[in-house]
């Protein structure tokens, strides 16, 4: 199991399976458990291939698709359809440019290697992690058939490149408790206030035996 999101239009849960190949989507009712026509099944499927992420948007259901292995190779795609085979279409691939954020220089390269937690920002555009690469892409009109594209690379207090970038997420309100789990446990939680809305203000970063590399913080 790679993630678990309700989809708002209909109370169903969706449960993403198998990332690192050979996918599936299991959809579940709340009251009355499995759907009958679970597991949901991709036309197109890959053995090294698969879905991490899923985000709602106006309708539109978009994807984050791993481990890509040339420019051409999509790492962010929309879903067409809602019944086996489950048709997608291309939003963001590897080898997309976009405006870096910190420098202000257009048509710079993105980095994509590792494309994991996508997320949807408050003014409406997909928040794309791309983890073993620091780096925070931002579709800003996903809608388009030709999406602008903007990026952060994250840097440690050294100005240094960093790696293992698990998530990012923004608050849903001014104050409230934000949990981080580990497996087997629920390792850490930490009550937070006065918090934006408006910027990513929690990063987390994968810990190979605690959580002692995760950062909370406002910006």
């Amino acid at each position: 199991m790679d993630v678990l999101k309700i989809e708002p239009n209909t109370g169903l849960v969706w449960a993403l399976q198998n990332q690192d190949g050979n996918p599936k989507l299991t959809l579940i009712d709340p009251k009355t458990g499995i759907t009958p026509e679970s597991p949901l099944h991709y036309k197109v499927t890959s053995s090294t291939r698969g879905y991490d992420d899923v985000v709602f948007r106006d309708r539109q259901i978009f994807l984050s698709y791993t481990k890509p292995a040339s420019p051409t190779d999509a790492t962010i795609q929309r879903l067409e359809n809602r019944k086996s085979p489950l048709i997608v279409s291309p939003v963001l691939t590897m080898g997309a440019t976009g405006t870096n954020l910190v420098t202000g220089a257009k048509d710079q390269p993105t980095s994509q290697n590792d494309p994991d937690s996508l997320k949807l920002t408050p003014g409406g555009q997909l928040m794309l992690t791309s983890g073993d690469d620091g780096q925070l892409i931002f579709v800003l009109n996903p809608q388009s058939e030709h999406p602008k594209v903007a990026f952060v690379s994250l840097t440690d207090s050294s100005h240094a490149a960093v790696s293992g970038l698990a998530d990012a997420l923004f608050a849903t309100s001014n104050a409230g408790t934000i949990y981080l789990t580990e497996t087997g446990s629920i390792a850490f939680s930490k009550s937070m206030s006065r918090i934006s809305q408006t910027i990513p203000f929690m990063l987390v970063w994968e810990a190979s035996t605690s959580l002692s590399k995760s950062t909370c913080k406002q910006g």
